[in-house]
């Protein structure tokens, strides 16, 4: 694949949601290098590898801070505040849409429960993170 992320992180606390997502990429002949945090924590760690990932594709409901703290994160910091991040929650709280769009979520996904929807909202991601050059995507 020419273009896309060189890098995406997944903040994902649920092995299946992360077994799904890596089965619908590899469903889609993606074969971006996914690196996986299963909670706040390890996410900002791995947020402060050199260099950061491209792409983050972050749950909301994660514990040791949850995905909105991540998502501050991300866009208060000079070095990771131009990645890309979708969030894909289980959460359709308003609230939640909110606040993510207020802290500058790229994308904000609802998970669908099955795995032909989820395949569907795979599709939009992949399509989305690689319509252009990454690099050439600034905020």
């Amino acid at each position: 694949m020419k273009h896309g992320p060189s890098r995406v992180l997944v903040v994902e606390d649920d092995a299946n949601d992360v077994l799904f997502l890596r089965r619908a990429l590899a469903k889609r002949n993606v074969d971006w290098k996914v690196d996986v945090a299963s909670d706040g924590e390890q996410a900002l760690r791995a947020l402060a590898a050199d260099p950061p990932p491209s792409h983050v594709n972050l749950d909301l409901q994660i514990p040791r801070r949850n995905g909105l703290e991540v998502l501050a994160h991300i866009r208060s910091e000079q070095r990771t505040r131009d990645i890309r991040v979708v969030v894909l929650t289980s959460s359709a709280e308003r609230s939640d849409l909110d606040r993510a769009t207020q802290l500058g979520v790229d994308q904000y996904l609802i998970k669908p429960v099955d795995f032909t929807n989820f395949l569907d909202t795979i599709d939009l991601i992949v399509q989305t993170w690689t319509a252009n050059d990454p690099t050439s995507l600034k905020r």
